[in-house]
């Protein structure tokens, strides 16, 4: 509700309206999660709309088709209202999150910024040309001259919510957007989070997106994407000095040493940098090695939007443990389960046993 939603109360009957804006797939799973409390939310409408806006770069026309629902009933909307959503237009009014949000456990956090991602945040996505590193996340937020302050205000305390997370912010930009034929001037805000891969790690893993799936199901794969991105890192390292060490101890040049690592990961370009120039910055993913689409389509055959995808296991090892082992009854005909990121089930040894 505070990026894609809007509470008004008709004029005639006094009824709360609550609308919901977004694709009709993601305007389901806000349709069961509002049935679920109880209220009863109305079909995905479909309209078309013409747009003609003035920016700082240029004059735009447009026309989209809009999708919503709606919840109507006063008492749903004075609930959302009480719980710190601002009712109206919120580009003309001040607001801020609501304070019961920061003493709420770190759960509640976690899907109310997904939510609000859903709408407000960026798509993951690699930049032109360097299909290996992702643009920094921006939210926006669009603001009327003389609200600019509280928007402001507003990107910070969630700033201050992602740290929480582990989640940097780069800092918060102001540009003016348009000016309309009232002459009232409209601010943009963007709140540039941090682009490095730790940073993004935490945010699409630990935080995400809820009711938009295309970006859900993108960020997964953005995790698992950065950190193939981290081993290599890892591993391109190692090499540096391995190289080092064995023209150090055997004599040899760069062709035999890189011959004898074999890393699918470093070129001989690489090995010869290593051991003769020096390395004056950390190792980098090479420009050959990781593409993020390759990655996508690979890590996802078969598996369409779903959000997971295959992985490879790289070693496996015996561990001490001597506490409770639990079995899961699930409602899933397939009786899978997801635990620590893996999908499982609770039913293959059992059924190995009694067949």
């Amino acid at each position: 509700m505070f990026g894609d939603g809007n509470i008004h109360f008709v004029k005639k009957r006094g009824k709360g309206v609550t609308s919901f804006y977004g694709k009709p797939e993601d305007l389901e799973e806000i349709k069961k999660d509002v049935s679920s409390i109880g209220y009863n939310c109305s079909r995905v409408y479909f309209r078309k709309r013409d747009h003609k806006i003035n920016t700082s770069y240029a004059k735009y026309e447009f026309t989209n088709e809009e999708t919503h629902c709606k919840v109507v009933s006063s008492s749903f909307a004075i609930l959302l209202i009480s719980l710190g959503v601002p009712l109206g237009r919120k580009t003309t009014q001040d607001y801020s999150l609501p304070n019961w949000l920061f003493k709420a456990p770190l759960w509640q956090k976690r899907l109310f910024l997904a939510g609000f991602f859903g709408a407000e945040l960026s798509t993951p996505k690699t930049m032109l040309n360097h299909d290996y590193n992702f643009y920094c996340p921006i939210i926006s937020m669009n603001k009327k001259e003389g609200f600019v302050e509280s928007g402001r205000i507003f990107l910070e305390q969630a700033s201050s919510l992602l740290a929480e997370f582990g989640v940097k912010t780069q800092k918060i930009s102001q540009r003016t957007e348009y000016v309309n034929k009232e002459g009232k001037i409209s601010y943009r805000l963007r709140s540039i989070l941090s682009g490095q891969a730790e940073s993004l790690i935490n945010l699409y893993s630990k935080v995400g997106f809820e009711y938009n799936k295309k970006r859900r199901f993108l960020a997964n794969v953005a995790v698992q994407f950065l950190k193939l991105k981290q081993l290599i890192v890892k591993n391109r390292k190692e090499v540096a000095i391995e190289a080092l060490e064995l023209k150090k101890e055997m004599g040899i040049g760069a062709k035999a040493i890189h011959k004898q690592i074999n890393s699918p990961y470093v070129n001989l370009r690489f090995i010869e940098r290593s051991i003769y120039e020096g390395r004056k910055t950390e190792p980098r993913v090479s420009f050959d090695c990781l593409s993020f689409e390759e990655f996508l389509k690979k890590h996802t055959e078969g598996l369409g939007y779903s959000g997971m995808l295959w992985d490879e296991i790289i070693s496996k090892r015996l561990v001490n443990f001597n506490d409770y082992v639990y079995d899961f009854t699930v409602e899933h005909p397939h009786h899978n389960f997801i635990t620590n990121n893996f999908v499982v089930s609770n039913c293959g040894v059992r059924l190995m046993r009694t067949n």
